[in-house]
């Protein structure tokens, strides 16, 4: 187990303990099993009562700004819990000399989407690359006008430019994944 997950849990289990103990307490004082007197009386005193209505103005603000910087804190918490994927910065090509040669993963996603752009159904693309533990895998994101050829779209990406891609990467198998949003067409206002 890992020391952040460790941590995770004792903290997780810290604030869970309390929250269920101050419930507990509270639950047990409003249905009288602490005593009658407890049940019946106050659960702040009254110099708490008495300062938060003289610093009204000042304390609320404060307390609305606490929780919202716990909230924060508690996304960012949770955020990063779910690690994104790791994307491929650079791929070595094979050389038949002594040299090498290594081409940047962003410069060959720029390269696939602007080629995938070239058809005229499509509005806008963007590619790039994910490490996945079978190896890389190209992710792109198309959006395509809704009275465009989908299939045409389709045989574009997949037939011509993927083709293109994985000529230039020397990588036959590479594998890809492909969503397509469709966006309305002016020429459906037009009369």
């Amino acid at each position: 187990m890992k020391r952040t997950d460790s941590v995770n849990r004792i903290v997780l289990l810290t604030v869970g303990l309390a929250l269920v103990a101050t419930g507990g307490y509270g639950l047990a004082r409003a249905l009288g099993v602490t005593g009658e007197a407890l049940s019946e009386g106050v659960v702040l005193t009254s110099r708490i009562s008495d300062f938060v209505g003289r610093n009204s103005e000042w304390l609320w603000p404060l307390v609305a700004l606490v929780g919202l910087v716990l909230a924060y804190l508690g996304w960012r918490w949770l955020l990063a819990q779910f690690p994104a994927p790791q994307q491929v910065h650079n791929f070595d090509l094979a050389s038949r000399g002594p040299g090498s040669t290594r081409m940047r993963a962003g410069s060959a996603a720029r390269a696939w989407a602007k080629d995938a752009g070239k058809h005229s159904a499509v509005s806008s693309s963007r590619a790039w690359f994910q490490l996945e533990p079978m190896g890389p895998r190209a992710e792109m994101r198309l959006t395509v006008l809704d009275n465009g050829d989908l299939e045409a779209v389709r045989s574009h990406v997949e037939g011509e430019t993927l083709d293109r891609l994985r000529l230039s990467l020397e990588m036959q198998g590479l594998e890809a994944h492909v969503v397509v949003r469709l966006q309305e067409s002016s020429e459906r206002f037009l009369q």
